[in-house]
């Protein structure tokens, strides 16, 4: 069985750097945005928007199958 606990805060949310080469070795942004240019005909511009949350549970396991 498993289950995911809503509305009770055991997890911690930390965020990870965009998928970029500029961004390597930078602390993670809540968001990160950009302009893509058409770069074969130069007739559109397009924002683009992305985020990249990372749901850590600080609290340690129990030892499963441990006999006391």
């Amino acid at each position: 069985m498993k289950f995911f606990p809503v509305a009770v805060p055991i997890f911690q949310i930390a965020h990870v750097q965009a998928e970029r080469f500029e961004f390597v070795k930078t602390p993670g942004q809540k968001t990160y945005s950009w302009i893509a240019l058409d770069r074969d005909r130069d007739s559109w511009a397009d924002v683009e928007q992305y985020s990249y949350p990372l749901h850590v549970c600080p609290m340690q396991a129990p030892d499963a199958g441990k006999i006391n």
